[in-house]
């Protein structure tokens, strides 16, 4: 058991956690050098990691691409739309050439992609992807506010950790929505996953509906909620539910539950 002080100190560093990512550079310095660091990093990702060796010649449009990757972070995208934003734009870049760009950017792990759950290997590649970043810190540099943004933090935050457990995760989408349906050893179903910053009237039958219709579709018995505190555990139509703290769920206290 933590004490009440050890309670505060764990969320305080959570906070900072969520916003700033796991540089572990970072945690000593200010906002401002913290987001000059960061804006480093992401020039040497760009620059060496990916210029250089690949050879890019335009590097305005590689910049424009990931910027539109990272304000995409937990949303759906699609290729088709972001080529046809570039052409209204008089971007001069083919479609395979912007393919071969996303692949260079997921290759030097500056992005994930997570792809919606399909029966069919044909379906399942031509739907709509879900953007994922590594490390939270990444989104912070490029100024994106988390007062905005904290349930999409949060959701990142989460993917990160399911990828370092060595989880392979999809998204369910049909008239429902689930974050994460999680597979063991590459192949085997277990847990479907929400993430939401607050469960409260506004959201909870929404999220608690996509859960329901996940373990429905796929014939499972138990779904999971991750918030940022609350705790408590549901039955819903002879369903188990189990809502569980983030930091709690972090610290591997829930090992039952996933």
């Amino acid at each position: 058991m933590y004490s009440t002080n050890g309670i505060s100190i764990i969320n305080r560093e959570f906070e900072q956690y969520l916003y700033w990512g796991g540089f572990p550079e970072l945690i000593d310095f200010n906002k401002s050098l913290k987001l000059k660091i960061l804006q480093e990093y992401f020039n040497v990702m760009i620059y060496r990691d990916l210029v250089e060796k690949h050879n890019i010649k335009d590097v305005y449009i590689l910049k424009y691409l990931i910027k539109r990757l990272f304000s995409a972070f937990t949303k759906e995208f699609s290729v088709n739309k972001v080529y046809n934003e570039f052409k209204s734009r008089n971007f001069v870049i083919s479609k395979n050439t912007l393919y071969e760009y996303i692949e260079y950017i997921i290759d030097n792990y500056i992005i994930a992609i997570v792809e919606k759950y399909e029966p069919s290997v044909v379906k399942q590649e031509l739907s709509n992807k879900k953007v994922y970043l590594y490390d939270n810190g990444l989104i912070a540099g490029n100024y994106m506010s988390i007062e905005d943004n904290k349930g999409r933090f949060l959701e990142n935050v989460i993917f990160t950790e399911l990828y370092r457990r060595n989880y392979k995760v999809n998204f369910v989408k049909n008239n429902f929505e689930c974050d994460f349906l999680l597979f063991q050893n590459q192949n085997q179903m277990s847990v479907p996953i929400q993430v939401c910053y607050r469960l409260d009237d506004d959201n909870k039958k929404r999220e608690i509906k996509g859960l329901l219709k996940t373990l429905e579709r796929f014939n499972l018995n138990k779904g999971v909620i991750i918030t940022m505190g609350l705790e408590k555990e549901e039955l819903v139509n002879n369903e188990k539910i189990a809502v569980i703290p983030v930091i709690k769920w972090l610290l591997g206290h829930n090992n039952n539950d996933i």
